[in-house]
């Protein structure tokens, strides 16, 4: 019984502290609700990805083959695009929604476990910074987060047949879990689930299917991977093998990362059946992370070691550090967790205490707050204390450690230049008298407009467009986006068919934009 040694069933009905439905659907829509106010708070971009694909789910409406792809994420932009004809609002909420459903399954999970104070797992969940800080956000690690603590729920509930059709969605978002897949497969096979098993394959199939249709490409799954993993082979530098070691404090925070270690501790030393489920589900997809930051052994694409793609992680970090917490308050002697959190403290000191943008660390700047949070998990952990105060505490903790953790992400850099780009064409009515060319992600998404819907047209730039485009075009030239991925130099405007217009940059200088018009 390989991953169901974690489950003890009882005749245990009610547990310590456990909430009724109404009143965790509550504290789930309040959840929901201050992620969407924070949303007005932390109104800048987390990267300008987001505007790219807010506007890729509307453009599925003229053209549903844009949708196909492994940047696109089929499965996720899927369930987005529907709401996307109702607006960024409309957006706005569903993300908030499924980042508060997460935590609401993550709770559902904890009772299954017979967690005595399950609402901790969602105290869990949510003193992950990050977690909340891109909760609201338009990228697909919150709904893949959500779908597979979903199909956790669902397997512990023994329903295979649910479970194998949630993690198979899951595959035509996040192509990384393919190595889980085949492992969760052949787990199948083995108890006989055959049914389920062959589900597992049901939406790449499909999928698959639409990219034929689309492109005559029979192979369309492994060729369109193959090509992405080309292009971004090179494109982004490998952080190294142990990247994500290294900043997971700052992922998934101080708090539930201690527990997490506790648990590791707790399984070390035969205190807890360990949930070889969940912990074949962390290690897998963080450990393929790990390789695709590989410096000295290039294998696959170049993830360029994002942060935001553990978060996927965050619910199952938040199940597994809630049953430490749950267990490790029952022990009269639990000093033996020492001997993991004693080195993960000075790890934490050496190469996680300092401020950060939640893209790289300022190695210049220490943080002293993650020093004297992660001293207070270790000693939380350890101390001998009654177990309701223990709770107490560890609500603080956590508590005061968001707050002093978080921080509105504000436009900056380039982002600040597009949106001034964006003003000016506004105020000068562009998108009504000329015909545009324009390769930045966010000035379709500040106009909330497809090409399509603009008076006289817009089109990405790039030599094709640009070339055919008609006299008196308007034309947005970039260092960035119109070079790197629309192959225009800057060299391209130096005869007499144009005429610059305006410039513009951010006070960083990270972009150059500048206004072209074609005359000739």
């Amino acid at each position: 019984m390989l991953f169901k040694t974690a489950i003890v069933k009882t005749d245990r009905k009610v547990t310590y502290g456990q909430l009724t439905n109404t009143q965790l659907l509550a504290v789930t829509f309040v959840l929901a609700a201050v992620s969407y106010i924070w949303a007005g708070i932390s109104d800048g971009f987390y990267q300008g990805e987001e505007g790219a694909q807010y506007i890729n789910m509307l453009d599925f409406w003229t053209n549903w083959k844009v949708i196909l792809g492994n940047w696109a994420k089929t499965g996720w932009k899927l369930v987005y695009v529907v709401p996307a004809l109702l607006g960024q609002p409309a957006v706005l909420a569903l993300n908030c929604l499924l980042s508060a459903f997460t935590g609401f399954f993550v709770y559902k999970v904890c009772v299954l476990k017979e967690v005595k104070l399950p609402v901790v797992g969602i105290v869990m969940l949510f003193s992950q910074v990050l977690w909340f800080q891109l909760s609201h956000r338009t990228y697909s690690e919150i709904l893949t987060a959500f779908l597979l603590i979903l199909s956790v729920y669902f397997y512990y509930r023994d329903k295979f047949i649910i479970t194998a059709l949630l993690f198979s969605y899951i595959l035509v978002i996040r192509q990384e879990f393919y190595p889980l897949a085949f492992i969760f497969g052949v787990f199948l096979l083995w108890k006989r689930k055959f049914l389920p098993a062959v589900l597992l394959a049901i939406f790449p199939v499909l999928y698959n299917l639409a990219g034929y249709f689309a492109t005559n490409d029979i192979l369309f799954l492994w060729n369109n991977s193959k090509k992405l993993a080309d292009f971004t082979k090179d494109a982004y530098p490998r952080q190294g093998f142990d990247h994500y070691f290294r900043v997971s404090p700052a992922i998934f925070g101080i708090i539930p990362l201690a527990g997490f270690i506790a648990y590791i501790a707790l399984f070390l030393f035969r205190k807890i059946k360990p949930d070889y489920l969940l912990l074949a589900c962390a290690g897998i997809y963080f450990l393929t992370h790990c390789i695709l930051n590989w410096q000295s052994v290039v294998i696959g694409a170049s993830t360029g070691g994002n942060w935001r793609y553990m978060i996927i992680l965050s619910p199952i970090i938040a199940v597994l550090a809630a049953v430490a917490f749950d267990k490790v308050v029952t022990l009269e002697k639990k000093w033996f967790l020492l001997v993991l959190l004693v080195p993960w403290f000075f790890l934490v000191l050496k190469y996680a205490s300092f401020h950060h943008d939640w893209v790289v660390y300022n190695h210049q700047a220490p943080n002293r707050a993650v020093m004297i949070y992660s001293l207070l998990a270790v000693l939380l952990l350890v101390m001998p204390v009654h177990a309701k105060t223990a709770y107490y505490a560890l609500l603080i903790i956590a508590g005061g450690f968001m707050l002093k953790m978080i921080r509105p992400i504000k436009l900056v850099g380039e982002n600040v230049a597009m949106k001034e780009v964006y003003q000016w064409s506004k105020d000068n009515k562009i998108d009504e008298h000329r015909h545009i060319l324009c390769s930045l992600p966010l000035y379709n998404y500040f106009y909330d407009k497809r090409n399509d819907q603009f008076a006289k047209g817009k089109e990405d730039l790039n030599e094709t467009t640009l070339k055919n485009a008609p006299v008196g075009s308007y034309v947005f030239w970039d260092t960035h986006y119109a070079t790197k991925y629309g192959n225009v130099p800057k060299e391209a405007f130096t005869t007499d068919k144009y005429k610059l217009i305006k410039t513009w940059t951010d006070v960083e200088r990270s972009i150059a934009i500048a206004l072209v018009e074609k005359i000739k």
